[in-house]
């Protein structure tokens, strides 16, 4: 086998090979971490160019370098095992995993990538480089867990950075490893197609990963599927086969074949015309699927009647198993949504005062009725003001003791905001819950309240801070009677839509919503007096996106009597990025975060992740233009930053400007368009008058640098 790194190679020899297979290369820290050697946001979209390199690595400053994966290494992504994951035997069960899809070319595949650039890292653990021919890199992915949810396998994709051989031990390592190639160097890297990506990344998953069965979704399967043992999904699962349930969906049997003695058919998706996308049958006739292109998610064995669900009815498994009683295939189910036993801890509670009450508590005048005899004060009551998550300008967004929330798509920092919500209460000396059930992870939320500056000692002190992860009914029963006693400043309940399952209450009947959202939301916050804030999901339709409230019925948006806040990426948060999250009131019972907005923009939430170890975060105001328009602030920044990296005599057309950025950014010719106008009205730049022949050009004056990042410890 070829020797690619021989004794003696310089670290700047190294990099020139790198440098040569496409790769997008920096040094790395001179603190010896595992991060690029200065912030990089810069050469996630730009290589830098080998002169700079040569420069970096002839300094004597460094002694190591890595590459930035993702677009600007050609669509590289990195396949990692942890090294204590190989120790137990991760490799052997990769192999026979993938031995079991040779069928579909599995083994030939991951024999074809290891072969090709794999090296050891100082931890010992297994780098294995790919480049993606006909798809983007994906985001760095997390494929494997054990039981205890520590990472077994995962992915640097776009985004992403990865040491690389023959950088010597960092921080944390044994001394004298180093990271080093097990077969050949970068210009060997496997090149596969997008679906045999997803192929690799689902056998590792399959081989290596032992995390628990997701509770909520094998509740919600097992309720609807095990009535009686006589349920709609098991009535059509035994009345169907997978082709009845494929073949009118587009998928193409390709051939069947044989595994551990059970049949296996082997399916194409659609819209692909060779190559093979999932398999059916096996021990326990499963569907597998390899592809991300497709309704089905590619992490877990599905049955009939979840592929049907997803298929037919977006995974909402209860609209399905109504669906099929309709089809005949069950009996409607019996009894109504019973929630006593939830609201029960807080049956002897009072409601906490409000300014909608006198200071002095009035004599009780019935149970039937409201108190009103504070008005005999002739003094009206203050218009009640938000008082969590400050933002730069003194204001807050959420109410206390009201029930508030915030949707929005993935990936648009709705768990971020609302840990940096609990940081601030943290810092002010109140207390405060996180009721996880969308699964992030206790030490996940302990990691990023530490990212965002919270005191560690008061994360991991029960006495001020909380993460509860109940796996039923009966869970929520023992978390809302803790909630009654310990009375938290902040209540942080992410996801309800991950809630409202769990509570038997159908994502589309507003009815059972508001009895289930009662039950739950309206105590903590009215007689606990907590900040509640529910974190929710953006429906997918076009029609639904643009309702106002969050997937499911109306009466998630009726609950709030506090803040409701839509968020949208203007600028996606990333490892190594700064995003720009914009929060859009949707709903202000009181009028006081609206009073300080501008227009209907609560703020913009800005997220900086360039420092590994600490996560800056604020929320600034929008500017305005001189129409009242907000300003789109980003593509100003993006419109300068293009002109600094011309060349200095070069003043480019508007529409080059234009062409330019539309192909490498996210925003339309319009926003730029309007960017390039506020830029030229608040001198900017010089925009030339054009002459016969001759486009206008566009000079830059000074790059556009809005406010800058304010440490979190200023704020609180």
């Amino acid at each position: 086998m070829e020797q690619p790194n021989p004794a003696g190679e310089s670290l700047l020899e190294a990099a020139r090979r790198w440098y040569d297979a496409g790769c997008c290369v920096v040094p790395s820290h001179q603190d010896r971490s595992k991060r690029p050697h200065t912030s990089w946001g810069k050469y996630q979209t730009e290589r830098p160019s080998w002169l700079q390199v040569q420069e970096w690595l002839t300094s004597g400053d460094y002694d190591g370098i890595g590459v930035i994966t993702g677009r600007v290494s050609g669509s590289l992504e990195l396949l990692e095992i942890e090294g204590h994951a190989l120790a137990d035997g991760a490799m052997d069960k990769l192999m026979a995993t993938a031995r079991q899809y040779a069928d579909v070319g599995a083994e030939d595949l991951l024999r074809r990538v290891l072969a090709g650039c794999t090296g050891r890292s100082a931890g010992q653990g297994m780098h294995t480089y790919i480049r993606v021919t006909d798809e983007p890199a994906l985001p760095n992915t997390r494929l494997a867990y054990d039981q205890t949810k520590k990472i077994l396998a995962e992915t640097r994709g776009e985004g992403g950075f990865a040491i690389v051989a023959p950088t010597p031990a960092r921080t944390g390592h044994e001394p004298g490893s180093k990271y080093e190639f097990l077969t050949r160097g970068p210009e060997a890297i496997a090149e596969v197609t997008g679906e045999e990506r997803d192929l690799l990344h689902l056998l590792f998953t399959m081989a290596l990963d032992d995390r628990p069965a997701d509770p909520i979704a094998t509740a919600i399967e097992r309720q609807v599927t095990e009535r009686d043992g006589d349920a709609p999904g098991d009535r059509y699962t035994a009345a169907t086969s997978w082709t009845d349930i494929l073949e009118p969906a587009g998928w193409v049997r390709v051939f069947t074949g044989e595994r551990d003695g059970n049949p296996v058919i082997y399916w194409r998706r659609p819209g692909k015309s060779d190559g093979v996308s999932a398999t059916t049958g096996g021990p326990k006739d499963h569907l597998y699927v390899f592809s991300s292109s497709t309704v089905f998610p590619t992490e877990q064995p599905l049955t009939k009647f979840a592929a049907y669900t997803y298929l037919r009815h977006g995974g909402d498994f209860r609209a399905a198993a109504k669906a099929l009683v309709g089809d005949g295939f069950g009996d409607p189910p019996a009894g109504t949504l019973d929630l006593a036993d939830l609201s029960e801890a807080f049956r002897d509670l009072e409601s906490t005062p409000t300014p909608e009450n006198t200071p002095e508590a009035p004599q009780a005048l019935g149970d039937t009725f409201a108190d009103l005899s504070w008005v005999l004060t002739g003094e009206r009551r203050p218009p009640e003001q938000p008082t969590h998550m400050q933002t730069e300008n003194g204001h807050a967004l959420f109410y206390a003791g009201r029930i508030n929330g915030m949707f929005g798509d993935p990936e648009t920092a709705k768990s971020w905001l609302a840990m940096s919500t609990i940081t601030q209460a943290l810092h002010a000396g109140q207390t405060a819950a996180y009721l996880d059930i969308d699964h992030n992870g206790s030490e996940e939320i302990a990691e990023r309240l530490m990212l965002l500056g919270a005191d560690p000692t008061k994360i991991g002190n029960p006495a001020h801070f909380r993460v509860y992860e109940p796996e039923d009914r009966a869970g929520l029963v023992a978390f809302l009677t803790e909630m009654a006693k310990w009375r938290p400043g902040v209540t942080v309940i992410d996801s309800l839509g991950e809630l409202m399952p769990m509570l038997g209450a159908k994502s589309v009947d507003n009815d059972e919503l508001t009895t289930a959202m009662r039950a739950i939301l309206k105590p903590l916050a009215h007689k606990i007096g907590s900040c509640v804030i529910t974190i929710d999901h953006l429906p997918k339709g076009q029609d639904s996106r643009s309702s106002g409230y969050a997937i499911g019925g109306i009466a998630k948006k009726r609950i709030i009597d506090g803040t409701y806040l839509s968020c949208e990426a203007i600028d996606p948060p990333a490892p190594g990025h700064i995003g720009k999250i914009r929060l859009t009131i949707e709903k202000d019972r009181h009028g006081q975060v609206r009073a300080h907005a501008t227009g209907r923009i609560a703020g913009d939430y800005i997220i900086d992740s360039t420092d590994p170890n600490f996560t800056n975060t604020r929320i600034e105001h929008p500017a305005a233009g001189a129409d009242g328009k907000i300003k789109p602030t980003s593509a100003m920044k993006s419109v300068t930053s293009y002109l600094v990296n011309l060349d200095q005599w070069t003043a480019p057309s508007r529409n080059s400007i234009l062409t330019a950025l539309a192909e490498t950014t996210s925003y339309k010719r319009h926003t730029l368009d309007r960017a390039i106008d506020e830029l030229a009205t608040d001198k900017y730049i010089a925009i030339e008058p054009s002459t016969p022949g001759k486009p206008s050009a566009v000079r830059l004056i000074k790059p556009y640098q809005d406010q800058g990042l304010t440490d979190v410890t200023n704020i609180l």
